[in-house]
């Protein structure tokens, strides 16, 4: 496993700073100038926002969505940041850029390593989904499949996270595990990166209260997958691809 000094993870972009259209050499120039020269040498890129159900990428995955497909459909933005967001990522479409390659064409260029990441649980996307709208950050996995969430049963998990547990997906389900070996899967294939992070700090909560234990089998079987997935994905392109997990510091703080 590489070892590396400063890891610069960029959650979600900046293309929700931007009134549209951004220039492509701006958004690379902002997103990276701070850190050339300095002791950063890997850069972890998001797939999208939050957990992957829309991709910043034209995906192919069952249940996940393109988010420019959302919005072009009428998706409920929320908010003025994702309509620059949705509004740059569509500029940069037409002009036949891809928004995750550049950033790994600008990485490179720059020495760094360039590694994607997803988040495993998310809230944001579930804000609007309690009525009929479409949101922007959501995909028809997570709206067509209520009966995968945790429920009303994480009102009693951890007090602190009662406001957003309920809405989370749980992993016993084998199809809540499959969506995001899917989405490794084909961004491992599509761009190669140095490596791939499953990140369990944003948001947590995976099982329903009392089903932590046996869910760690569960859990452990599914990471054994992904990094065989990431192993075979590299072996065809003849490169090593790096896999890590990004959890709680304790044991009982997970």
């Amino acid at each position: 496993m590489k070892s590396y000094r400063l890891l610069w993870n960029d959650d979600g972009g900046r293309l929700r700073d931007y009134h549209p259209p951004v220039p492509p050499e701006r958004f690379l120039r902002d997103q990276f100038a701070c850190m050339e020269g300095t002791g950063v040498d890997a850069f972890f890129c998001a797939l999208g926002c939050c957990t992957g159900y829309a991709t910043a990428y034209p995906t192919q995955v069952p249940g996940a969505e393109y988010l420019l497909d959302r919005y072009q459909a009428g998706a409920k933005l929320g908010n003025l940041g994702f309509w620059r967001m949705a509004e740059n990522l569509k500029h940069l479409a037409d002009l036949g850029l891809d928004y995750i390659g550049l950033q790994q064409a600008e990485a490179r260029r720059l020495g760094l390593d360039f590694w994607l990441h997803l988040r495993m649980n998310d809230w944001h996307h579930a804000a609007n989904c309690a009525g009929k709208d479409l949101n922007l950050l959501a995909g028809r996995f997570y709206t067509d499949h209520p009966e995968y969430l945790i429920g009303p049963a994480g009102f009693e998990a951890v007090p602190a996270l009662a406001w957003c547990v309920p809405w989370l997906q749980d992993f016993q389900h084998e199809a809540v595990r499959r969506l995001r070996l899917d989405i490794l899967e084909e961004a491992c294939a599509r761009y190669a990166p140095d490596g791939f992070q499953y990140d369990f700090m944003r948001c947590p909560g995976y099982f329903k209260p009392g089903g932590e234990a046996a869910g760690t089998a569960v859990m452990t079987d599914f990471i054994r997958q992904s990094r065989a997935a990431v192993n075979r994905i590299g072996a065809g392109k003849g490169r090593r691809i790096g896999f890590s997990v990004r959890v709680p510091n304790t044991i009982e703080g997970s």
